[in-house]
């Protein structure tokens, strides 16, 4: 370190400053930071973590625990995690539990126990409490939960308004001419889901549009025979784009046929909804945002222990493929964000 400050021209402890990402808090210009990185180029100075860990309290590296990695949205979370602790010289310990308790409460302990600085998780939910997050948390390791915060736990959240976004799906559907909804309900899952399902019934019935409830199923029996026997223009709801379209997809291909009378109103992702000549409107999880102010946020809570418990809540930005587009009318907050084909 000392050969790094005689080249950059500086002290030692500024070396140590900028290396540990305290040269925004200590005010050190961005030209004198400049000087030192390329100091430690020329140099090929690399940073010993574990004296650092022996030295101080921090390890600087970051423990991100995720309940299963399937599809875009959990890979675009932790591309965000991943951006942000890059960015400020921090290490991850990952983490994939694949859906397995067990093997998330060994995890768990093992991060602590590898005395991580602190912990993003997407955990699993179960309807009993989480004594392992809660012993986690009481133990003082700082812990930023995404979507789901564990049974009898108190810690800082990240997640969109869901009840919020239920209602809004419901006046969705309604301001694009459906007389009669359908929700295609999910009977197994989080108490983000089922909040999104009691917003769409809510608003529906406050909008004095009847309501059809059919259970998911992986074959699409209920969803085909609503489809099919639709005589009004039917606005169908689904809390987990990622549920809906297998079935969707199995309908497609056995020739059941959509027409203007159906519009469906999803929250989460949905890339095949741009293949359809349906109106189809979505909700999709700001999910790289959600990681970024994730460790953002953990990061913050680490550097300042007296940081308040936030359960951050973000906005909703609605989109829709190039069917539903058509049928906007009135100043409905939609989101354009890609070209849209259809079939």
């Amino acid at each position: 370190m000392a050969e790094v400050a005689k080249l950059a021209g500086v002290s030692a402890s500024v070396v140590s400053y900028v290396l540990n990402g305290r040269a925004v808090e200590m005010r050190i210009p961005s030209a004198t930071q400049e000087r030192v990185m390329e100091a430690c180029r020329e140099l090929d100075y690399r940073r010993d973590y574990l004296a650092s860990a022996m030295a101080g309290k921090r390890t600087k590296v970051i423990g991100v625990l995720f309940c299963n990695s399937r599809g875009d949205f959990m890979s675009d979370i932790l591309s965000g995690i991943y951006d942000v602790l890059r960015e400020n010289d921090h290490q991850v310990a990952l983490t994939i539990v694949d859906d397995n308790v067990n093997i998330e409460r060994a995890d768990l302990e093992s991060l602590i126990h590898r005395r991580v600085d602190g912990i993003v998780a997407f955990p699993i939910w179960e309807t009993r409490p989480g004594d392992h997050w809660r012993k986690a948390v009481d133990s003082g390791i700082p812990v930023m939960f995404l979507n789901i915060v564990p049974n009898g736990v108190n810690a800082p959240s990240i997640d969109i308004d869901n009840f919020q976004g239920g209602r809004e799906a419901a006046r969705l559907a309604v301001q694009n001419g459906c007389e009669e909804a359908v929700m295609y309900e999910c009977t197994t899952g989080t108490p983000g889901l089922s909040a999104r399902d009691a917003g769409f019934a809510h608003e529906i019935r406050q909008l004095g549009v009847p309501l059809r409830r059919i259970p998911m199923s992986s074959t699409g029996e209920a969803l085909a025979e609503c489809l099919v026997s639709a005589e009004k223009v039917t606005g169908f709801f689904v809390s987990r784009a990622s549920d809906f379209v297998p079935p969707l997809r199995r309908l497609v291909e056995e020739g059941v046929e959509f027409d203007s009378r159906h519009v469906f109103v999803t929250i989460g992702s949905a890339p095949e909804a741009h293949f359809i000549a349906n109106p189809w409107f979505m909700l999709p999880h700001p999910a790289r945002q959600m990681g970024r102010l994730a460790a953002a946020k953990l990061l913050e809570s680490i550097r300042n222990e007296n940081c308040p418990i936030e359960k951050i809540v973000l906005p909703h930005h609605w989109t829709a493929n190039a069917a539903a587009r058509e049928l906007l009318a009135g100043d409905v907050p939609i989101t354009e964000e890609r070209q849209t084909r259809s079939l």
